[in-house]
């Protein structure tokens, strides 16, 4: 009675990795040049203004969690005659992983300072955009539950070797990595020109670059499905 049975449990299916953000930030707009009056109009200059901050970069997406593993099936088997040769497999399902986060895009540039045009201080560049943070890692499914087998017999033949029972649990999928987050901004270019002979204004301390985005946070693990169990028992007739 020679026989490879199998009653599996079928595979989870594995979590979608989330994109990377594809969104490009915006660079931050440039400051206006200073306005010369001229010494002889007394009049003030007008200075010019420093770079307008760069955008955010866009946030990576999550990863899809795995799918759980399926479950097997009972098996229940009556035989006359119980021979060698017999495995009967009913594992659990292995579950699926979990997708990766998407990373976050690159912040902004920010704008170039306005132009001193000679006679005023030049404006700062400004300050970077934040990078956008990574997506989290998708959660990792669970194995299925193995399936129980029982097999009622009347005469064993099987000569000390009883049929060969595979019931292990389906073994958990891997969760998804995080995602990482963008990197910040550079600041942007300081204006030209710069006098500070006549200043009228203080364009105030250099900016700085943009933050880095986030990273993500990993998917969670899940746990093996229950193992099965055998019952071999003996009757007088089927």
């Amino acid at each position: 009675m020679a026989a490879n049975i199998q009653y599996n449990g079928a595979r989870g299916a594995n979590g979608t990795a989330g994109a990377t953000s594809s969104v490009v930030a915006a660079i931050g707009a440039s400051g206006q040049p200073a306005e010369c009056k001229g010494v002889f109009t007394f009049q003030l200059d007008d200075p010019p203004t420093n770079g307008g901050p760069g955008g955010s970069g866009g946030n990576g997406d999550s990863g899809q969690h795995g799918a759980g593993g399926g479950n097997a099936s009972n098996f229940e088997l009556h035989v006359e005659v119980l021979s060698t040769g017999l495995v009967i497999d009913v594992s659990g399902g292995p579950g699926g992983n979990g997708g990766d986060g998407g990373d976050g895009a690159k912040g902004g540039v920010g704008g170039k300072g306005g132009d001193g045009m000679g006679c005023e201080p030049s404006g700062n560049g400004g300050p970077g955009g934040a990078g956008g943070d990574g997506g989290d890692g998708g959660n990792a499914g669970g194995g299925g539950k193995a399936g129980d087998v029982i097999i009622y017999y009347v005469s064993d033949q099987s000569a000390g070797s009883p049929p060969l029972f595979i019931g292990a649990g389906g073994a958990p999928g891997v969760p998804g990595t995080h995602g990482v987050g963008g990197v910040g901004g550079a600041v942007g270019a300081a204006g030209t020109d710069s006098d500070y002979t006549t200043a009228q204004w203080d364009p105030g301390p250099p900016n700085s670059p943009g933050p880095k985005g986030l990273d993500g946070t990993a998917g969670v693990g899940a746990n093996a499905g229950d193992p099965g169990d055998l019952v071999m028992q003996q009757v007088d007739v089927i």
